[in-house]
């Protein structure tokens, strides 16, 4: 198979901006360095390297079916000034997964969780702490993007809960299931994309996890299972994006408990009130922001 990858080099100022462009239309983002050239490097303890570029490369994976002329006209005109170059060529899928794969680089996420690139994987080495080795496929999730790290930040800070039956909705390549499922936890993660299907389903036999503990469902799956499902998640996670989460509103709501969480990401600085208003059944925390992304988590009544 065969795609479009379209590149942008950008102050990252106007990231969002072009993100936002391209939420909708891409498969997988990918985002990088320009140089090693910086605004804004800080080490908190317990906590990631926040490494600010002046300027990063923004890769965007597109079907061919993309109208390419229409979202190029689009993207020069959005943040002109910020705008430094854009590029378009065709890639395979195996060239595809090798550049998103590079993505995958070891992280630490709060005190414990570790992510790890497969090939980090020592046979017959206990890992220390929670750990999920993950090759990400083309299907989004490798850790480095803000919504994903966001989700993670939040499971491992609520870790030490009682174990718990978890709804990963829309899940890529099942980095958040993954993680919820190494921390002790078990559930379903579901993707309307067969690619992040197979790219879950791939990750979670690389780290042996059982499929009782974690079932991979595509969403004409998951709607079969769904009616039996009903009411029986004490945490529900979409990390997708606003106007689909809106979409999907009565259908997570559904899923959750009595006194079920919701965590919500994907979501932009300024979409928050609309994804609020729309989930007014749910008494939401204050929002955390990351680069211009939000997650909400709340909970019903």
């Amino acid at each position: 198979m065969t795609y479009f990858s379209l590149s942008l080099v950008l102050e990252s100022r106007a990231l969002s901006t072009y993100e936002r462009l391209l939420e909708g239309e891409a498969l997988s983002i990918v985002i990088s360095p320009v140089s090693d050239e910086v605004v804004i490097a800080t080490d908190v303890p317990g906590e990631n390297i926040r490494v600010d570029w002046r300027e990063v490369k923004l890769t965007a994976y597109l079907p061919l079916q993309a109208d390419l002329g229409r979202l190029r006209d689009d993207l020069k005109s959005a943040h002109p000034s910020a705008l430094k170059d854009i590029s378009v060529e065709i890639v395979s899928s195996e060239q595809t997964a090798k550049t998103l794969n590079n993505q995958v680089v070891p992280m630490q996420f709060g005190k414990s969780l570790r992510i790890s690139p497969r090939a980090d994987r020592k046979v017959d080495v206990p890992d220390h702490g929670p750990t999920v080795y993950l090759d990400a496929g083309i299907a989004f999730g490798s850790g480095t993007h803000p919504t994903t790290r966001l989700c993670l930040e939040w499971l491992e800070a609520n870790a030490n809960t009682a174990p718990i039956n978890f709804l990963d909705y829309g899940c890529g390549s099942g980095i958040l299931a993954l993680a919820a499922v190494v921390m002790g936890h078990s559930g379903y993660a579901v993707d309307n994309d067969t690619q992040a299907v197979d790219s879950a389903v791939s990750n979670r036999d690389f780290n042996q996890i059982d499929a009782n503990k974690l079932s991979v469902l595509s969403v004409p799956d998951w709607q079969r299972k769904r009616s039996s499902l009903s009411g029986s998640f004490e945490v529900v996670i979409a990390n997708i994006l606003a106007g689909t989460v809106i979409d999907l509103r009565c259908e997570l709501i559904e899923m959750l408990k009595p006194d079920g969480i919701i965590m919500l990401s994907g979501i932009l600085v300024d979409q928050v009130s609309s994804v609020r208003s729309s989930f007014d059944e749910i008494k939401f925390e204050e929002p955390v922001e990351n680069d211009g992304w939000v997650r909400l988590v709340g909970s019903l009544g």
